[in-house]
């Protein structure tokens, strides 16, 4: 038998008999992680919990006993959207027992900031949950390097194609259909999430959106997102 414990973020719960629901808990240092518990024990996307782990071996589903449960926002409002859209991409993006401490300690941040922060403060830190998601998942940008010439270069756009960075002086060269890179990605390539107005937050989940469907981490549907978040008619 063998055993664990840990803390994590709730991603998932489905219901599987009478007894038992299946939950699925992003953790601190196993990764995304699977596992029973009792149907009685009532918990959400978006919870934090303190976890006990058990079960015959690491490649099979184990038991939960699950503790503290704490919803660090209050439901029906723009930030519970929010934490159930990363939810949503953590449950389709991360594969099941690898580790992603920093994405991770991203979201345990976003969690304890968003029940006293604005809406466009939410929606900001959101912004950069995907571009960090991307990165951790092995398909961030690289706003160092032209992907064209080589050069160590200022990269003011993103190819489609490759989703290379792209200098102004290569621009011309490439046929790839080009999206302007964000100036507020200058910072967080520094992963410095500095505040950014809702344009360029929108324009930003745009970009990102488009390379989490085209790296195949799943259908994003971020036009559907952004209507319910009232934010575009």
């Amino acid at each position: 038998m063998i055993s664990w414990s840990d803390t994590g973020i709730v991603v998932t719960t489905t219901k599987r008999q009478e007894k038992y629901q299946a939950v699925e808990i992003f953790t601190k240092d196993h990764g995304m992680v699977r596992a029973l518990c009792d149907s009685t024990i009532r918990i959400c996307g978006f919870s934090w919990v303190s976890v006990d782990w058990r079960g015959r071996n690491s490649c099979e589903n184990g038991f939960w006993r699950i503790q503290d449960i704490h919803q660090p926002i209050a439901p029906n409002s723009i930030h519970s959207v929010i934490g159930q859209r990363v939810c949503y991409l953590l449950h389709i993006s991360l594969p099941y027992g690898d580790g992603a401490s920093e994405l991770f300690e991203y979201i345990e941040h976003m969690s304890r900031e968003m029940r006293d922060c604005s809406s466009l403060e939410a929606l900001n830190m959101y912004a950069y949950f995907e571009f960090l998601l991307l990165k951790s998942t092995g398909y961030g940008f690289d706003l160092k390097t032209c992907g064209v010439c080589g050069n160590v270069e200022k990269i003011e756009y993103i190819s489609r194609d490759s989703g290379r960075g792209i200098s102004r002086e290569c621009r011309g060269i490439t046929r790839d259909r080009l999206f302007r890179v964000p100036e507020v990605w200058e910072n967080w390539s520094n992963l410095e999430p500095i505040l950014s107005d809702l344009k360029t937050i929108l324009l930003s989940i745009s970009i990102t959106n488009y390379f989490i469907e085209k790296s195949n981490l799943g259908h994003s549907g971020d036009h559907s997102f952004i209507a319910t978040l009232g934010l575009v008619s």
